[in-house]
């Protein structure tokens, strides 16, 4: 009888048992990192113990957009890790403790090729905590936050702005609440919608709505209205617009797209740009993924020098995917180009192909023939050999090399080769 941790072990395709005489064998035709423990062979009242230690392979499991999930007490929460195999074998550790999927029915895990995904169908206040992915020898982690749910409320107000007629302004309110409230944007009691002048920008718990370009038929109150299944909030401020005394006429042209950008391929990890020119005076340079807008930081640089409008990203990641657009506007209008960026799933390391030489032994086409010459001539002996690379003939004379000099010359071309003996003797 064998034993695993205590527990008897039946015949399945999964464990192997055999006997040969005083020989029994327990074979696992395909290891995992749950066989690993304690193993006991029994036989009447002996028995024997060995421990199964499995070493997991070198498992690259990707980072994920953030190590942090804040969800709402009984909703959906979900974890994702992508690993750069088919068919890995992983499991889910909640507070350093294994999770059995048999016994926790709220609990999911399924695989889709190289995704690994857990779900907790309905979340409770206990199930907050760090929940651990390992496949092979590899770990990630990330922090589960169950709170319960809170109306919408306006952390920080819009505040009323004044702006010179062509340029661009911007409202900002952080808002706060549980579920993550939904955000809406008025112009007086009219619904704002996206369009080339008109942004919604989202930044965490920041709401901002962008205006690219503002003139006098603009001025209005925006509010911005925040809702959830709990509750509502707004929060409103006038925009007055400014149009200037024209002293001297000093003509201004819009901006102009010399070079647009062009979509970019790269592989995850490796760094990025994307870039056009632009002509145009006294220009304001805004760079947006997604319709949201772009900050400096460590991984983006943006940069604005002559004409050039660079976009640089220093390390590329899955989340960095999509389209992204630079706007340039003046007082005189506004100019905007798209590119897109897309990861490269399809490069693999090619191994250097190592190119051998063939050999070919040499095969007689036509031998040489006896002669027979009158003295004082001159005789010739003639050989041809089948296609081979690299050929080279060598004469004798009983045995003996000849050397080309006064009484022999030896002609050799590509398969063929003559030697002629200028004063037979």
């Amino acid at each position: 009888m064998w034993m695993k941790d205590g527990q008897e072990l039946e015949m399945s395709d999964r464990y192997k048992m055999t006997s040969d005489k005083f020989v029994h064998r327990l074979v696992l035709p395909s290891v995992r990192m749950s066989d690993a423990g304690e193993y006991t062979a029994v036989a009447g009242s002996s028995m024997s113990v060995g421990n199964l230690r499995v070493e997991g392979r070198d498992v690259k499991i990707s980072e994920p957009d953030s190590r942090d999930i804040t969800v709402v007490e009984k909703q959906r929460a979900t974890f994702e890790f992508e690993v750069n195999e088919d068919e890995v074998e992983g499991h889910w550790l909640r507070n350093g403790a294994e999770i059995h999927f048999a016994e926790e029915e709220r609990f999911n895990y399924a695989t889709i090729r190289k995704l690994h995904r857990l779900t907790i169908t309905e979340t409770f206040r206990s199930d907050a905590g760090e929940y651990t992915f390992v496949a092979g020898k590899n770990r990630s982690t990330m922090n589960l936050h169950v709170r319960l749910p809170e109306p919408p409320q306006i952390v920080r107000h819009l505040e009323s702005q004044t702006v010179m007629s062509g340029r661009s302004v911007r409202f900002s309110a952080q808002v706060s609440g549980l579920p993550q409230p939904q955000v809406t944007w008025y112009k007086d009691s009219q619904l704002l919608s996206t369009s080339y002048k008109c942004k919604f920008l989202h930044d965490g718990d920041e709401h901002t709505l962008l205006l690219l370009e503002v003139f006098p038929e603009d001025a209005a109150t925006y509010s911005c209205e925040a809702k959830n299944d709990y509750g509502a909030a707004t929060s409103s401020a006038p925009l007055i617009v400014e149009v200037p005394e024209v002293i001297e006429t000093v003509r201004i042209s819009p901006p102009v797209l010399i070079t647009p950008m062009r979509d970019v391929l790269v592989s995850e990890g490796h760094p990025a740009q994307l870039k056009c020119t632009v002509s145009g005076e006294d220009l304001q340079i805004s760079w947006f993924c997604n319709d949201k807008e772009i900050r400096q930081s460590d991984i983006f640089r943006m940069s604005h020098l002559d004409e050039t409008c660079l976009l640089e990203i220093s390390r590329v990641l899955p989340s960095h995917e999509g389209e992204y657009s630079c706007i340039a506007t003046n007082i005189a209008g506004m100019v905007t180009c798209s590119a897109t960026l897309n990861l490269d799933v399809t490069e693999v390391e090619k191994e250097p192909v190592v190119k051998q030489e063939v050999k070919v032994k040499p095969v007689f086409k036509h031998r040489i023939a006896p002669l027979e010459i009158n003295i004082g001539n001159s005789a010739r002996f003639d050989c041809d050999t089948e296609d081979a690379p690299n050929v080279t003939f060598k004469w004798f004379k009983d045995g003996h090399p000849i050397k080309e000099g006064d009484k022999y010359r030896i002609i050799s071309r590509f398969t063929a080769s003559s030697l002629e003996i200028l004063s037979p003797s």
